[in-house]
């Protein structure tokens, strides 16, 4: 018993001295005098981690090897959040009367009262014989999901419901869910449409017109689909060619500075609106005759003779078109027309 006894008594000074050590290795220290913050336990659960993965059969000659190696990497690899985990950040911190007044901006979005970016006297020049084309969401949703996207019944519905109050207040001719870009703070929705001919604001003479080339829709983002849409600016030549050399990472903030090698000479709002544009010109496709261009007025319509082809004529790539004209390196899609040339010319140039 009395051997027993020692014997337990040496087990748990040798447990507690274990514990004590490892409580010592987990001690942050600075390392390299470089601001980055490290510990001896993790730093030897990193080499053993990398030992037992990679090197089993040559551990021992590698060990200081790797030891230098990983203390040389600082850069810690963290899961990214979940797009819900982003989005609920801003509830927790609501209110009482926010949240009140929340709900209250959703009972106005089902009810279809355009109680956002709208005074009272203006709503009196709302008319309900407006047009526009929109799209029926739960009938996309449902070819979304065959395709693995699913965002939710209550989320399409109230996507539905935003888009018929934004055609309403915009005044566009037409609107579509473009999709969804996820930030680092908050998420994009985006919606594309066409705005009547009309522009504000002095445009750049290298910048194409609205309803052309670059420019050919309009784009609109919201982080909260119970909060107003915000229009983002006509996309610029220069804005197309920096974001085609850069990769960054979207915050969910318009105007948050963007810190890149090439600079680039904007704002998030700016690098999305161009990030829009590629992904227009690149993705959007229609069935091969589909459309043509106006000999008069140089615009593209549908064509008159155009038959839908049968299904196993789409299974064909061959029978697949872009619909959007290819962005050039010069960030546009037709080239400026230098000073002094004719009209013929000028044609011929572009």
């Amino acid at each position: 018993q009395l051997l027993l006894k020692m014997s337990v008594k040496l087990s748990q000074n040798a447990l507690r001295t274990l514990e004590d050590i490892k409580q010592e290795l987990k001690k942050d220290k600075d390392l390299e005098n470089i601001g980055v913050k490290s510990n001896l336990y993790g730093h030897l659960t990193e080499v053993f981690s990398r030992i037992i993965d990679n090197h089993t059969y040559d551990g021992f000659d590698k060990f200081e090897e790797i030891s230098v190696l990983v203390k040389q990497t600082n850069l810690k690899i963290v899961d990214p959040k979940y797009d819900y985990e982003i989005n609920n950040q801003g509830l927790k911190s609501l209110t009482k009367d926010q949240a009140f007044a929340l709900i209250e901006k959703a009972k106005n979005l089902l009810k279809e009262v355009p109680d956002v970016g709208i005074t009272d006297a203006d709503k009196s020049l709302l008319t309900k014989d407006q047009q526009f084309i929109i799209p029926h969401l739960q009938e996309q949703a449902q070819m979304l999901e065959w395709a693995g996207i699913n965002f939710g019944e209550d989320i399409v519905f109230l996507l539905q419901k935003s888009i018929k109050r934004l055609a309403v207040l915009s005044g566009a001719t037409s609107l579509r869910f473009f999709g969804k870009v996820f930030g680092t703070q908050k998420d994009y929705w985006i919606v594309q449409g066409q705005l009547p001919d009309v522009q504000f604001g002095k445009i750049d003479e290298y910048q194409e017109k609205r309803n052309t080339g670059t420019n050919a829709s309009v784009f609109w983002v919201a982080d909260n689909l119970l909060m107003d849409w915000i229009q983002l600016p006509d996309v610029h030549p220069n804005h197309l060619m920096s974001a085609n050399l850069i990769k960054q990472v979207f915050t969910g903030n318009l105007n948050q500075k963007i810190d890149s090698n090439p600079p680039f000479p904007g704002k998030e709002r700016h690098l999305l609106r161009a990030q829009l544009a590629r992904i227009q010109h690149a993705t959007e496709i229609c069935p091969k005759g589909m459309f043509e261009i106006d000999e008069e007025s140089g615009e593209v319509k549908m064509a008159e003779e155009f038959t839908v082809p049968g299904f196993e004529e789409l299974k064909s790539t061959e029978n697949w078109v872009h619909q959007q004209p290819s962005i050039l390196k010069a960030g546009r899609c037709s080239h400026v027309t230098p000073a002094g040339m004719s009209e013929e010319e000028a044609e011929e140039y572009k």
